[in-house]
C-alpha cells in the first residue's frame, strides 16, 4: 500500500476570494450594496475590543489599504462618487444620514461601528465612519460618516492607518 502526503499551497493575494460566503445585499437605485457592516478578518482589522459579541453587530473596522485588499471578488469598495450618488438619493447630505442609519427608510442600516487608530477604540453606536476607494493623496482617503447626534452624511478625508467600517457595493 502506498502513501501519498499532499502538500496544499495557498496565496493570499489583494483580491481575497471568500470562498461559501454570501453576503445579503440591498439594491438602491441603480446601485446594489452589502447589506451589513463587512465582517471578515483580514491584517489590518480589528473586531472592536477584540469582542465578538461587537463584531457580530457592526463588523470589522479596517485601515484603508486593508479595505481595498480584503475586497470580496466581485464587490469592490464604493468611490467617493458613489457614496454622494447615494447620500443624493436620500435627500443629500444634511438628512440622508437618518435614512442610512438602523430604523432609516433606506434599509441600508448602517451600524455606528466607531473607529480605532490601531488599538485605541472610541464611539461605538454613537460614529460610524465608511471608506471610499478614493484618495485624497498618499497618506488620506475619503470617507463617510454618520453620528447618532446628527441627521447628516458627511464626506471628508482621514489618514489611511485608522479603522473604519466598510460596506462593499457589488460590481456592474
Amino acid at each position: 500500500m502506498r502513501s501519498y502526503l499532499i502538500i496544499a499551497i495557498i496565496f493570499i493575494t489583494g483580491t481575497s476570494e471568500l470562498k461559501s460566503q454570501v453576503f445579503k445585499t440591498i439594491k438602491i437605485g441603480k446601485q446594489e450594496w452589502m447589506a451589513s457592516n463587512f465582517s471578515v478578518p483580514f491584517p489590518g482589522s480589528w473586531a472592536y475590543n477584540e469582542d465578538p459579541a461587537i463584531e457580530a453587530k457592526y463588523g470589522r473596522l479596517y485601515t484603508w489599504d486593508a479595505a481595498v485588499k480584503a475586497c470580496p471578488k466581485g464587490w469592490r469598495l464604493p468611490t467617493l462618487q458613489e457614496w454622494e450618488e447615494l447620500v443624493t438619493y436620500f435627500g443629500g447630505e444634511d438628512k440622508a444620514g437618518n435614512a442610512l442609519k438602523p430604523g432609516g427608510i433606506s434599509g441600508f442600516n448602517a451600524r455606528l461601528g466607531g473607529i480605532t487608530g490601531v488599538g485605541n477604540f472610541r464611539l461605538i453606536g454613537d460614529y460610524g465612519a465608511f471608506w471610499t476607494s478614493t484618495a485624497n493623496d498618499f497618506e488620506n482617503a475619503w470617507f463617510i460618516y454618520l453620528s447618532i447626534k446628527s441627521a447628516a452624511a458627511t464626506s471628508t478625508f482621514s489618514v489611511k492607518n485608522q479603522g473604519f467600517s466598510v460596506r462593499y457595493i457589488k460590481n456592474k
